[in-house]
């Protein structure tokens, strides 16, 4: 289904998707979200967010960068995905911390697997947060990651891609792709 009629054609930025939903991010950074995201099968506008820069789809959470660099997420949280240090769900946005606690800014753009999120951030360090159980997350597998942690090795990167329980970061310094999480078919 459409955007509504007040949205002209072409207002769209991005379009992402994810295993139950989709959200859109217009030129005037307004999100749309249809399905999981919003629990609504028409598009919905998310209320309270404008000059949104990206958003970032998973299976049952959603994650939104801010125009002042922060992230926030909504949606399931049974393993952290929302990446405010707990693990109840929210239906609404909730930010994104660091180890400690203190919100996480200076992000760049995010990515979202299933149930787990990663941000570049401006120095080009990477953090990850969500279901660990197979290191997807950068952090030992099983180690919970509640908040965002900083991935070892995944630093001057310049695009992410994540999978189910992989994660993978194109670091633009040497051409090299690092990946990290369940490496069943190699």
């Amino acid at each position: 289904q459409a955007l509504p009629t007040d949205q002209a054609a072409g207002d769209e930025v991005a379009v992402p998707a994810g295993a139950n939903g989709s959200c859109a991010v217009t030129a005037s950074g307004s999100v749309w979200c249809s399905g999981s995201p919003l629990n609504t099968l028409v598009p919905t506008q998310l209320a309270g967010w404008t000059g949104v820069r990206q958003v970032a789809v998973g299976q049952m959470h959603t994650c939104l960068l801010a125009s002042d660099a922060t992230a926030w997420c909504w949606g399931a949280n049974g393993g952290g995905q929302l990446g405010n240090g707990g693990t109840s769900p929210s239906a609404t946005p909730v930010q994104v911390q660091v180890e400690g606690g203190a919100a996480m800014t200076g992000v760049q753009a995010l990515q979202a697997g299933l149930t787990h999120t990663c941000a570049v951030l401006g120095d080009y360090s990477t953090r990850c947060w969500g279901t660990n159980t197979s290191a997807q997350s950068g952090a030992a597998a099983g180690v919970a990651t509640l908040q965002a942690t900083s991935v070892a090795g995944a630093v001057y990167v310049d695009q992410l891609a994540l999978g189910g329980r992989f994660s993978c970061a194109y670091i633009g310094e040497g051409g090299q792709v690092r990946c990290w999480g369940l490496a069943l078919d190699g």
